[in-house]
């Protein structure tokens, strides 16, 4: 459309130029067709300049609230972008993909970011891929378009006011001891050291040997023998054992007690042994739940866990309930 306005205008002040005569108009009409290849190359040189940001942090939101992410994009070039449009598309959690446009301008030689808002209506992941990047000159006349492979992912977690009852927390217990308060190099206050090993996902961070990860590129642990102290097991088990006429909100309810019973241990400081389905050949993985932000890191493990089992059509092969007391079965399939 701009490209038409453009040329009647060009077409007009040629015809008015012509017919009467005017030395200034048929200056600026040829002004204006000399502008044409001119905001041509300017649109490729700043579509050249301007990239997306690859590394994007996982955004957090909670369901059924608006909340926003950004999109990164620096410009390299000595020439601001008057305009560029992101095109998207989003996939969120149980619904079908949708297309999306974002418009913005980037200041030279500067980073900049494009807002996005979302309101996502069910627990899961959400990813955000960044299909094309159009860049356009000044007057918005060309534009110089190219794909981009960058994907975005975040992560829905459950509404925020979500409280356990007091007083139902966990009627059984299963004594495990996961103290993890060092008092030396050698080893933990009631704990004999066992052997170094790979980290794996759910290991607490606090147990790297930095040193050794340090030689040997790659983060190591030092494992502990652990002694029962009281603590509690629980085995979340994200998987359907029959279906369901409203899958989504089986799945949603089961998340959101889910995540009102970590809440409910973080802030009683009852602390958990928390066991899950890793991903396909990853087994079972464990981990020690104290702190909010371990609630929530543990929420994105399990929908990475479930979206793995689902994508390849199998569930995981669990072990006996007898050997934990405390089991909590999803409706994910």
């Amino acid at each position: 459309m701009r490209k038409l306005v453009f040329f009647l205008t060009v077409c007009i002040t040629y015809y008015l130029a012509g017919m009467y005569h005017s030395r200034s108009l048929l200056v600026l009409a040829v002004a204006e067709i000399l502008a044409l290849p001119v905001l041509f190359l300017m649109s490729r040189y700043l579509g050249k300049h301007l990239t997306v940001s690859p590394q994007v942090p996982a955004s957090f939101f909670h369901r059924g609230k608006e909340a926003s992410f950004s999109i990164s994009l620096l410009n390299t070039s000595r020439l601001p972008a008057g305009l560029f449009r992101l095109r998207l598309t989003v996939t969120e959690p149980e619904e079908s993909p949708r297309h999306r446009r974002v418009w913005g301008q980037a200041p030279a030689e500067d980073k900049t970011d494009a807002p996005c808002r979302l309101k996502p209506e069910h627990c899961g992941i959400v990813k955000v891929q960044v299909v094309s990047l159009k860049v356009y000159d000044f007057f918005g006349i060309f534009g110089s378009r190219k794909k981009s492979g960058c994907e975005l992912k975040g992560y829905v977690l459950p509404g925020e006011n979500l409280v356990w009852p007091e007083g139902e927390i966990l009627p059984e217990q299963q004594e495990w001891d996961h103290r993890e308060e060092r008092t030396g190099e050698t080893g933990e206050e009631g704990h004999d050291y066992r052997q170094f090993r790979e980290y794996r996902l759910g290991d607490a961070v606090r147990d790297i040997d930095w040193k050794i990860s340090a030689r040997m590129e790659n983060y190591w642990i030092k494992e502990y023998e652990r002694e029962p102290d009281g603590q509690t097991a629980l085995l979340v088990n994200p998987r359907r054992e029959n279906p369901f006429p409203e899958e989504e909100k089986c799945r949603d309810a089961f998340y959101e007690i889910l995540y009102a019973l970590f809440t409910a241990l973080v802030r009683l400081s009852r602390g958990a042994v928390i066991y899950w389905p890793g991903k396909p050949g990853e087994g079972l993985i464990q981990t020690v739940l104290r702190e909010e932000k371990e609630r929530d890191f543990l929420l994105t493990c399990l929908y990475e866990s479930e979206q793995a089992w689902r994508e390849k059509g199998e569930k995981p092969e669990l072990p006996q309930s007898a050997e934990f007391p405390l089991e909590w079965t999803g409706p994910v399939g």
